[in-house]
Parts: structure tokens; sequence; C-alpha cells
């Protein structure tokens, strides 16, 4: 009896010594808010009002395979304390406000909200480090508030609304992740699957690529809340190029994408699925060229979540627009980034049988892991479940605390400095299986007057729109021509499309791409699949045929979005009419001049 006391004591112990160890962060974080709201003041100056760290500690793996061979094979971890500190009030402080008459003074915003912390548990740095960024976080603060105030006297603003909402004391403590992680399994597992393109004769360039993220966030405000959140994701990438007999670049992919490492498809599976991609590839090289055309078109499984990232996830946040100092900079600003969606609530959006429902704090999926799912957000609020499309009617909107016309309070979905999307289920009424959706295209099609349609089965992910230095030109021309205003959108290119005729044949074609698309459009799905895809996204993959909208209002809020941040969006395959598409313009390279020396 005596021993089974002393182990328990020991036990005790450790177990008191190590929730100490692991509450170092907090209470340095903690520690440091509570002296900044009480001494923290210039002379002649308000101390701040509210003041929130964030701190992300994260561990990233990443394996890289280029044409058949390992080329990156790296690891890191790194530390990040984000400061949101805010002088004035409530009602009116320095943020929403994006001074263009001092970009040095932008750029230290920046630099002095997103800080570098050491990775060692010493309470001593920590709280030295926090004091440092919240000093210039202060200073930088009260000279953004002059400008805005001087702005203000001098423009006339048809409606006022508070910069901040106030928010109630939360807490939500999980216990954090290890970063632990069999390393040699993954290099085995990259290796073996990029050996299967070496040998294909007419592949020219293939990539296979994992990344795995395990992050723990920290996070303190000076309204009480308090919060220790775990996050991970893995997402593996396969990529291949080939040229088609016109010279044509054709490309293809597969990305898998899990909460764990362990949850991604076996190994057997992802190198079947390679060698689909090969064929796939190999197939297109000699098909004909798409048409031009505008009429229905399938968004099969992917490409419908894909088609929602780029797309529609941006109409479905109530993002503040920033003031500015530039008069040409609000025009801009209004013209181009302001989201048409806040005018229409309570009107019709979408046909009447779709509906769309918000729900960050879905965790499974049936019986899956869901990436993107938090307790809450980055401003202190808990994630709440949103219906925001009901039978077509839009009924509100993802919202964090800086409030906008309609959606005044926030439903906690502040992430990366503005609201942004979790997880969001699509759901339909009108359910149909493969075939019968199929024939309602080719249905669809006739009435139109045409003899063919279009099945889409996969748009490039804009993560891999950089991937070449022709797709970093391609994408800076794209957007020199991109839709100036808010109400159209672009989408990146399709790497798998079917040309699909009256007569119910299916073949493939090259050379297509999509004109600009009507935010409309989402009025005309014409039916959905009655099975579902969950498909996830990085939230810090920016669309490169979105302009800048995002990048600014991002900047103006202090916001940067966590690297290896993802939502995800449950979606039925959709059937929508009135799309148009074009063929690809730009001249091709030449075909290699000798044949590929490995046989």
């Amino acid at each position: 009896m005596k021993n089974a006391i002393v182990l328990l004591a020991v036990l005790l112990s450790l177990a008191s010594n190590a929730m100490a160890q692991k509450s170092v962060i907090l209470d340095a974080m903690k520690d440091e808010l509570a002296r900044s709201m009480q001494q923290l003041k210039l002379e002649g100056e308000a101390g701040p009002y509210y003041v929130s760290y964030l701190i992300t500690d994260t561990y990233v793996l990443r394996i890289s395979a280029d044409s058949g061979a390992i080329t990156t094979n790296i690891e890191n971890r790194n530390r990040v304390l984000k400061v949101d500190l805010r002088v004035g009030s409530y009602d009116q402080d320095n943020s929403n406000f994006l001074s263009l008459s001092n970009l040095a003074g932008l750029l230290s915003t920046l630099t002095s909200s997103n800080i570098r912390l050491p990775i060692d548990d010493d309470y001593d740095v920590i709280r030295r480090q926090i004091w440092q960024a919240t000093d210039r976080a202060y200073k930088s603060a009260i000279e953004t508030l002059t400008k805005k105030k001087a702005t203000i006297q001098n423009t006339v603003q048809a409606e006022v609304l508070p910069d901040f909402v106030k928010g109630a004391a939360t807490s939500t403590i999980e216990k954090e992740y290890s970063f632990a992680i069999g390393r040699e399994q993954w290099d085995k597992r990259v290796d073996q699957i990029a050996r299967l393109f070496l040998r294909r004769q007419n592949i020219q360039k293939s990539r296979v690529e994992l990344n795995i993220q395990i992050a723990n966030s920290y996070y303190v405000n000076s309204e009480g809340s308090t919060g220790i959140e775990p996050s991970s994701s893995a997402r593996l990438t396969l990529a291949a190029a080939t040229q088609a007999v016109d010279g044509m670049p054709l490309t293809n992919y597969r990305i898998y994408t899990a909460v764990r490492a362990e949850d991604l498809p076996e190994a057997a599976a992802v190198e079947n699925e390679a060698k689909n991609l090969i064929s796939e590839l190999e197939a297109v090289r000699t098909a004909p060229l798409g048409d031009e055309y505008s009429g229905p078109v399938l968004f099969l499984g992917e490409a419908a979540g894909e088609l929602f990232s780029q797309g529609f996830a941006r109409l479905l946040a109530g993002t503040r627009l920033p003031l500015s100092d530039s008069p040409q900079a609000n025009a801009m600003l209004g013209r181009t980034m302001e989201n048409p969606f806040l005018s229409k609530l309570n009107m019709k959006v979408a046909s009447n049988f779709l509906s769309f429902n918000a729900a960050p704090t879905m965790k499974n999926y049936n019986q899956k892991p869901l990436l993107g799912a938090y307790g809450m957000d980055e401003e202190g609020v808990p994630g709440r479940n949103v219906s925001l499309i009901e039978n077509g009617m839009l009924k509100n909107l993802l919202s964090s605390r800086s409030p906008v016309k309609g959606v005044e309070q926030s439903n906690g979905h502040a992430r990366g400095g503005s609201a942004s999307p979790s997880i969001i289920q699509i759901t339909s009424t009108n359910k149909k299986p493969y075939q019968q959706l199929k024939q309602d295209l080719i249905t669809a099609v006739k009435e139109e007057g045409l003899s063919f349609g279009y099945i889409v089965r996969g748009l490039t992910p804009p993560s891999e729109a950089f991937s070449s230095d022709a797709d970093v030109v391609e994408s800076i021309l794209q957007l020199q021509t991109a839709p100036p205003e808010t109400t159209q959108f672009r989408l990146t290119k399709p790497y798998s499309v079917l040309k699909v005729y009256s007569d119910g044949r299916e073949e493939p074609v090259r050379g297509i791409e999509f004109g600009t698309i009507s935010i409309n459009v989402l009025k005309n799905v014409l039916a959905t699949s009655d099975d579902e895809t969950v498909y996830a996204y990085p939230l810090n993959s920016l669309n490169p045929m979105a302009g800048l909208s995002g990048i600014i209002i991002r900047i103006a809020s202090s916001g940067i979005p966590t690297q290896g941040s993802y939502a995800t969006v449950i979606t039925p395959s959709l059937l929508i009419n009135g799309i148009d598409m074009k063929k690809s313009s730009g001249s091709y390279p030449k075909l290699p001049i000798v044949s590929y020396p490995i046989q």
C-alpha cells in the first residue's frame, strides 16, 4: 500500500511538471497582456482598449520529388506571434484603414503584428519578445488612428459602423499535439510514387510532394478569452506534365488531403491513381482541341469543390472593406472588392433546391476527420454553425468582429485577419445518380440548340498555378484581363474535360478554358448528384485570377493566413447552365528534339 502511495505521488508530480511546462507559453502571454493593459501608455495618449496575442507553434515536414527523384527533404519548426492591438474605442479604432501615403508604415504594421519567436519554452524570453512586439504595435496603432481620424474628417461616409464589436470571455483548452512523426516511412512513400513516372516516355516532368504540418495555437485577449487549440494537416500532391503532338503543354493532378498523415490513402491506392494519371495524360496528347461554347456544364466531384473555393467561397464572407486615405483607392476598393452578396441578404442567390451551411465545429463527416474544424476563431469567438443559404435564399454571411451592413455580430469565422470559410456543406433536394445527371446535361444541351456539352473533371488548383515560369507569365497576363467588377469571377484552367455528344458519346478534349463567370450562376444550377465530395483546400492559396483583393483586405486588417490553414467544402457534383468556355490562346514550345533518354 505504501509503495502504491509513493508511486501515485511520483505520477502526480510528473503530471504537474508536464502541465507546468505546457503552460509556459500561455502564462507568458497572460502576464505580459495584463502588464500591457495596465502600463502601456504614451504621454498625452490613451492606452490600448483591446489587445490579443496569438502564438502558433508549428512543425512542418516537406518531402518533394522531381522527375523521379527526391529533391527536397526538410523539416522545420517555428513559432509566430500575432498581435492585435487597438487604440481608440470599439466604435472607432486603428483597424479597417489602409494608408497608401505611407507604404513603409504599412509594412511596419505587418512586421510588428507578426513576429517570429524562439522555439524554446523559456518564460522570460517569450515575455521579452511579446513586450517588444506589443510596444511596436502600440506606437504603430497610435499613428494609424491619427491618420484615420484625419481621413474621416475629410470623407463623407454613407454609413457608419463600429470598427469592432465586444466579445465575451470564453475558454477553449485542448491537449496539444505532439510533433513526433515517423519520417522514414514518408521518405520511402514519396520515393516509391515518384519512380512510377521515371520510365514513361511521354511524361516530360513529374512532381510528388508531401506536406505534413502539426500546429498548436495559443490565444489570450484582454476580454478574458483563453485558448489552446491543436491542428494538423497532410497534403500529398501528384503532378505530371507532357506535350500534345502540336506542342501544347498538358498537365494532370491527383491531390489528397487528410487531418493526419496516416489518414492519407494507402500506398497501393495512390500508386494505382498515379498510373491512371499517366494514362489520362497519354490519352489526351492526341485528343482534339475543344470548341468555343456557351451552355450547360457538369462539374464533377473535385471540380465542383474547386469551383466553390475559387468562385463562391468569397461571396459567403461578410468582409469589411478598409477605408483609405487615397480617394482613388477607395473607389477601386468599392468597385473591385466589395462583396455583392452584402446587398442580397434575404434575396434569392441560388436555385431553390440548394442550401449552404457553415459548420466550423464539425470535426468528422462519415466517420472521417475534416480539415478546417476549430472550437474558437482568431478573435476569441467560439465557432458557430450558420445557415447561409436556405432553399436558394441568402440568409446570413460568415462574419468576424468587424461588422458589415446586415451582419453586425460575429459568428466565429475570423481566420487570417478576416471572415473566412471553415467547413461548408452544400445540400440539395434535387439529387440524381450520375447517369441521370449526364442525361440531364444532354437534354439541356439539346434545349439550347447545341450538339454537345462539357463535363469538367478537374480544375487546376491555385496552389499549382505557379508551378513553372510559363504559368507565372500566363497568370500575370490573366490578371491584366481579370474582370473589373466583383459580380464576376474567373477560374483556373481545367485539366480534365470530356466532350459529351447528344448520343451520349464521350471524348477527352484539350486546349479549353473558362470565360468570366457571373455570380448569378448559382441560380442556373439545374441538378446535383446524389453523392458528395469532401474537398479540402488551403486558405493561403491565392487564386491568380482573383486579383489583389484578398491581399489588400488582409493587409488592412493586419492579418496573414496561417500557413497550413484549410477550409473544407462538402459538395455534390453540379450541373450548371450558362457557362462560357473558349479555346486557349498563345504559342506552344516545340517538342523535344531528341527522344526520352530512359527506355
